[in-house]
């Protein structure tokens, strides 16, 4: 089927249009996912999920470019917010192991344990409501810039604004309290 077919087959639930989209997307959408991610099983996944969303929003469907060139934008948006999440997820892992490896050293001891994730929570604390609200749901739900502007019906520069709004606070006051990084770094 021609592109425009599938999508108007697609619209009107046939799984057979989809599942011959799939079929002849999926590889090269995953080789084109590891290049952002690195990693096959979550290159996979990403785009998995987003034939999934593909599917779930079937009916509202608004192409203005090919068929190919929409699904590629959605799995390269969708590894840009994984790896953003990750990062994200990555700093407090790494924070968290500091802290315990820094405990066992006497030094540590005059630290409080959780002072630099007491700095991060009041920093998202301290944010603008509705800061806070764009923060959270693409941080802790794993929300795309897209999701979110859906679920708010707000635009995606909107969301993109103020979630860097929230990074730039958070930001500040690490650098306000680097001395406690610099201790930690050093044990």
């Amino acid at each position: 089927m021609e592109e425009n077919e599938l999508v108007k087959a697609i619209k009107e639930d046939s799984s057979q249009a989809f599942e011959e989209l799939f079929n002849k997307l999926y590889p090269s959408l995953v080789n084109h996912a590891i290049r952002f991610v690195k990693e096959k099983e979550f290159a996979e996944e990403i785009v998995q999920d987003s034939f999934v969303a593909f599917w779930n929003k079937r009916k509202e469907l608004m192409i203005t470019t090919s068929l190919s060139g929409y699904l590629y934008q959605i799995v390269r948006n969708r590894c840009l917010n994984y790896l953003k999440s990750k990062n994200y997820k990555d700093m407090q892992l790494l924070t968290q192991e500091m802290y315990v490896e820094s405990s066992q050293d006497s030094i540590s001891e005059s630290l409080d344990e959780h002072d630099l994730v007491k700095i991060i929570d009041a920093a998202i604390q301290s944010l603008p409501e509705k800061t806070h609200l764009f923060f959270n749901l693409s941080r802790e739900e794993d929300l795309s810039y897209k999701e979110i502007g859906e679920k708010l019906s707000v635009s995606v520069k909107t969301v993109e604004y103020h979630v860097s709004r929230a990074l730039k606070v958070i930001r500040k006051a690490l650098e306000q309290h680097w001395y406690i990084i610099f201790i930690t770094f050093l044990i």
